[in-house]
């Protein structure tokens, strides 16, 4: 996999346990991406190599430095780390930018791009909204931004400075689970029925609608509902920051029998892999235990960084939530948590 080295120009503070990065353009040129892709880091700590994926929040139509934004979570080595040590000048090696979510912005696709965002899945949703504006005169955006607390609102200032500039293009509607007593935004949960009741107006928009979600799972499902509801959970995009139900290591149990060993062939980077998957082991595991550099991230199903077209043989996904019905349905899976069900399994990674 091609990697590029990217400098930090600066680090700032967004709240308590969060911090935006900004790099320096890597030598020799631009930084390329979309808005909603993201990057993945290469980083060595305690002498342990970790692979996390971070959103880009930037935009490649404004001119600014590429910026990602990023969480402290419990348990989370990476992101931990760099909250605590990241400093101006730190170098740090990346796979270059991917990721499919990514909506069409330029004219002539004019669109009102309806935004839901839990927490940290607000980092994208800085890139999307950022380039809408920029590069899309017609276009407007709705952002729902769901958060704990006021002061766990990251970007917060960014989003009312841009409110500010374009009040008719950028409608804000923050919802919080405790808010302060003078707090003139929603209170309480994000519920399918909330969903239904903010969604209802829009769909009477002049502007044709593009729904994009991103955010924890379990603000994910209730928005998913209220889309299912209306009968439009298929227009929504989702991008999955941790698996559902709250545990991202839970693994769904098989529940087909599968081949003691099945011989995997893959197809990457113009070369061909062969070579065989025991019983209980994932795709990717076994792959980079025999030195196969395939293209990962997450390891868990999340990021997508993984995936592959199936074109041979059965494969088993213990999470599917990041892939699409439609990418489902076209033989899409992810090697990250993938299990051969059959003897011969065969897949392209593009």
């Amino acid at each position: 996999m091609k990697t590029i080295s990217l400098k930090i120009k600066e680090v700032r503070k967004l709240t308590a346990d969060a911090v935006e990065i900004t790099f320096e353009q890597p030598s020799g040129g631009v930084l390329s991406y979309e808005a909603g892709q993201f990057l993945t880091f290469i980083l060595t700590i305690d002498g342990k190599e970790y692979q996390r994926s971070y959103s880009i929040c930037s935009s490649p139509y404004t001119g600014e430095l590429p910026k990602v934004g990023i969480k402290r979570v419990r348990g989370g080595v990476v992101s931990n780390y760099l909250n605590d040590y990241a400093r101006s000048g730190m170098v740090i090696t990346s796979q270059l930018p991917s990721g499919r979510f990514t909506p069409t912005i330029v004219p002539p696709h004019v669109e009102n791009y309806v935004l839901w965002a839990g927490g940290s899945g607000i980092t994208p949703m800085m890139s999307i909204i950022k380039s809408v504006l920029q590069a899309n005169p017609e276009g407007k955006v709705s952002l729902f931004y769901a958060n704990r607390n006021e002061a766990s609102i990251m970007f917060y200032e960014d989003l009312k400075s841009l409110q500010a500039d374009y009040p008719e293009r950028l409608h804000i509607t923050h919802i919080l689970e405790e808010a302060p007593a003078a707090w003139s935004g929603l209170t309480g949960l994000l519920s399918p029925e909330r969903v239904q009741e903010l969604l209802r107006p829009l769909l009477q928009s002049h502007l044709p609608l593009s729904h994009w979600m991103c955010g924890p799972a379990a603000i994910m499902e209730q928005i998913q509902k209220g889309y299912d509801a209306l009968q439009i959970g298929n227009q929504l995009h989702k991008e999955v920051f941790t698996a559902s139900g709250g545990d991202a290591g839970a693994k769904k149990v098989s529940s087909h029998t599968q081949p003691e060993v099945s011989r995997v062939v893959i197809h990457f980077d113009r070369e061909t892999y062969a070579f065989e998957v025991p019983k209980g082991r994932s795709i990717l595991d076994v792959a980079l235990e025999q030195g196969i550099d395939l293209p990962h991230s997450c390891q868990s199903g999340i990021c997508t960084t993984c995936m592959g077209k199936l074109k041979k043989g059965k494969v088993e996904l213990e999470v599917q939530e990041a892939l699409s019905e439609q990418e489902i349905e076209e033989g899409y899976v992810l090697t990250c948590v993938g299990h051969p069900l059959t003897e011969e399994v065969e897949i392209e990674i593009n």
